[in-house]
């Protein structure tokens, strides 16, 4: 858990401390520690096994690949699912060393090979992956192997990672940067001259580290104007300087609040998709009284319209089973977006969603109507037998004549036509469903489906930040293998870890 090297068990000062702590205990060595972790990561992965196996939604996927500084290459593999209990639950469950180059047939392989290797072939729902070439080959591949078990034969498996996209998106924007920018982050660079402080600091690579390096910077103007006093920058930032970076600050944080939502691994995304990106594209049409913030909307625009003019349906599908959203939110959103167009679009969503629910309902094989109409005649007959008074058959026989129209309708109809569900901070989508699961039993399946689609592959990109710390050059002798067990094992342990409610016996057991 705290990613310590194995041979800290051998370490003097270590042993001495176990000793103090209890002198009855028996320490192993490092190689015998080494099969202890690699027994306790078979135990765990048969549980998390068994658990996944028995869950009654499909699962998706999130990829990220990464290279050590061995130049050895790595691949994460994540799974996202809604269990038992409707808590969004996030496994990593491969760690893989890959041998031969990472090319897409390279990479689908690879996943193939788990699924194979987890039995879960005929659970997937969505693999969410970043936008480069190579994933496109990995999601075609994967598709056409296992279109038959996937909802609507794989129409909407392939997602592209949402948090990836914006990063496209704003990094254009950033081209437009001139020496306004630059001079700020010139003074940065000398302030901070150490390069670790630095690299903390401000990461080209994310533009999200531009905006909070600036974002800081604003927040120690005065700072900066006092140490030019006694050190004298090169290139000081000019007032105007100043001014321009609070501007594209306040035009940039829309950018990073969605990005944050995005990246969000505890909690649905897909539902928050829809909202997003909508609010992105209004506010990259929206006026700015700054010729620099212009340059960079149409060059956003552009990428905008490559990577997000037509949105992802099966997310926007996500937003209308938000209770608080519903088809409603969809046609508000578009409305803004296209005015007259709006209806066209929202057909389109309702048209899909509807072929959806079917295929579900299908699957589910419960047609909750039909149920409705046998317990309304089990009640019936019992009533006419015990009361023989006219007016109550009058009564009966209206009561089934309303009720059949009512069993008319899907339940996708009577969910649409009922009151939207309160707007508040505490509203926990997951519960709703819970709660509501048996009166609409197809929804809730899809439901359970949709909602545990992330959108962006975070959750895959963490891995590495352990990773990066786990695989270094003192480390360079573990095997792959041994790599996985720690990398998986560490994120399987850390809710039991985290989690208040165990005992400590159950941690024992654990360890």
């Amino acid at each position: 858990m705290c990613e310590l090297p194995f041979s800290i068990v051998d370490h003097s000062a270590f042993r001495i401390m176990i000793q103090n702590l209890q002198p009855e205990f028996n320490l192993n060595h490092k190689t015998a520690k080494t099969k202890d972790i690699l027994q306790l990561y078979r135990k765990e992965k048969k549980i998390l096994q068994d658990l996944i196996l028995k869950s009654k939604g499909r699962i998706s996927l999130t990829t990220d690949t990464w290279t050590s500084i061995q130049t050895m290459c790595y691949m994460s593999i994540t799974a996202h699912y809604i269990d038992e209990n409707w808590k969004l639950q996030k496994k990593i469950i491969n760690f893989l060393h890959l041998d031969e180059r990472h090319t897409g047939i390279i990479l689908s392989l690879t996943i193939e090979k788990c699924l194979a290797e987890w039995r879960i072939e005929d659970k997937l729902c969505a693999l969410v992956l970043d936008n480069v070439s190579a994933n496109n080959i990995v999601a075609s591949t994967l598709k056409g192997r296992y279109r038959l078990s996937l909802p609507l034969a794989g129409k909407y498996f392939h997602i592209r990672c949402s948090a990836h996209i914006l990063n496209l998106i704003v990094k254009e924007g950033l081209k437009e940067l001139d020496d306004n920018i630059v001079r700020i982050r010139d003074a940065v660079k000398f302030v901070l001259s150490s390069p670790q402080r630095l690299k903390v600091f401000d990461c080209v690579t994310r533009w999200n580290s531009t905006y909070h390096m600036l974002k800081r910077a604003l927040e120690h103007k005065d700072v900066f104007y006092r140490f030019n006093l006694i050190e004298s920058f090169k290139h000081p930032p000019t007032e105007n300087d100043w001014s321009i970076a609070q501007e594209l600050c306040n035009f940039l944080k829309v950018f990073d609040d969605s990005t944050n939502i995005f990246s969000a691994i505890k909690t649905p995304t897909a539902n928050l998709y829809f909202f997003q990106v909508c609010m992105i594209q209004l506010h990259l049409k929206k006026n700015w009284n700054s010729i620099l913030i212009s340059k960079m909307q149409v060059a956003m625009l552009e990428k905008f319209t490559q990577y997000w003019e037509n949105y992802s349906m099966v997310l926007a599908i996500a937003v209308v089973l938000d209770p608080r959203r519903k088809l409603d939110f969809v046609a508000f959103c578009y409305t803004k977006v296209y005015n007259d167009s709006s209806q066209m679009y929202v057909k389109a969503v309702f048209d899909e969603l509807s072929k959806l629910f079917d295929w579900y309902e299908e699957k589910v094989n419960s047609s909750r109507h039909h149920s409705v109409a046998s317990d309304f005649r089990d009640e019936s007959s019992s009533l006419v037998s015990s009361n023989e008074d006219l007016s109550m058959n009058d009564f009966l026989k209206f009561k089934a004549e309303t009720r059949k129209e009512e069993e008319s309708k899907t339940e996708l109809e009577i969910y649409l036509q009922e009151p939207f569900s309160p707007d508040d901070a505490i509203f926990d989508i997951l519960k709703w469903w819970e709660v509501n699961e048996s009166k609409f039993q197809i929804l809730a399946a899809m439901a359970r489906d949709i909602l545990s689609i992330p959108v962006s592959t975070v959750a895959s990109e963490s891995a590495f930040s352990t990773g990066s710390r786990v695989i270094q050059k003192k480390r360079t002798c573990l095997k792959p293998y041994t790599i996985q067990a720690l990398i998986c094992l560490q994120d399987w342990l850390r809710e039991k870890f985290s989690n208040p409610s165990m005992s400590n016996g159950k941690l024992h057991n654990v360890i």
